[in-house]
């Protein structure tokens, strides 16, 4: 059967056809240099933070895919406006995002960044809208949190116990990781008693070769590479990240309020239309 191409823009309207045989269609609304250097203009636009590094790609794919503009880009800058809707992306590191849309004094109304990260900065996990960018781009890598312990604490264990290491035999070690707060929610769900968090801003794989008595790692895992090149034995898999889109309401003018809305309608679609595909 041969697909047909629909455009997202046309899915708010509910003009889904036949599901079973359609699939998404990559496409900006086809504006005049005049109106997008008018759009462009717009005194009253909205600040998005978005994270730097391998998420930045995928997310602004997905906004490409919902039919956003983003053809002003320009190569080393940090702002990404948008042609076709008064909303300008703000390139910022993902850690730095909760804080960069909650303060006050920032300008960002809104920001688009993991779960995890939400999770690790106080806010709750599930907080916002999810943005669908692993339905629509099979070639995302989707990430989890994962706890595990070193090569040589799982020799350790066969050899003193004669089995495997699980979750209980990580009471009373040294955890390290960059999630210093979803280490502590995850040791208390789990009844991990008199453990130690070694926080650590990243690769967290590679503190076992600095301080061998630190025997756990809390860490994110994606292909799983990583884990498996140091030899890391994972114990749980307990989290899968997705990505969200949060907002600060209560510094938004009402202008603000409505282009946002719009967004988030547009990303609900794409949300409905790829379950219904599917």
């Amino acid at each position: 059967m041969k697909k047909e191409l629909i455009n997202l823009n046309e899915l708010a309207f509910g003009e889904f056809g036949d599901t079973q045989s359609t699939i998404i269609k990559d496409q900006a609304p086809d504006l005049s240099s005049v109106q997008r250097r008018s759009i462009l203009k717009d005194t009253e636009r909205v600040s998005i933070a978005l994270p730097t590094g391998e998420l930045q790609k995928d997310v602004l794919r997905f906004m490409q895919t919902i039919g956003l503009d983003l053809s002003a880009r320009e190569p080393r800058r940090y702002i990404i406006p948008v042609g076709n809707m008064p909303i300008d992306f703000v390139l910022i590191r993902a850690s730095s995002i909760p804080t960069c849309v909650t303060d006050e004094r920032s300008n960002a109304v809104a920001g688009i960044t993991g779960s995890d990260i939400l999770w690790e900065s106080g806010l709750d996990r599930g907080s916002g809208q999810e943005i669908p960018i692993y339905n629509l781009n099979p070639n995302a890598k989707q990430s989890s949190l994962y706890i595990g312990v070193t090569d040589r604490f799982t020799g350790f264990i066969r050899r003193e116990k004669n089995r495997d290491p699980e979750i209980s035999d990580i009471s009373g070690q040294t955890i390290a990781t960059k999630y210093v707060a979803v280490t502590k929610d995850f040791t208390r769900e789990r009844s991990i008693e008199n453990t130690t968090v070694y926080p650590i801003p990243g690769t967290d794989e590679a503190v076992q070769y600095i301080f061998p008595d630190y025997n756990a790692i809390l860490g994110i895992i994606s292909s799983g590479n990583t884990v498996k090149a140091n030899y890391i034995q994972p114990l749980e898999i307990f989290y899968k990240v997705v990505v969200r889109l949060i907002e600060a309401t209560d510094k938004m003018t009402l202008g603000q309020s409505n282009i946002l809305n719009d967004l988030r309608d547009r990303i609900a679609v794409a949300l409905q239309s790829t379950r219904m595909i599917q």
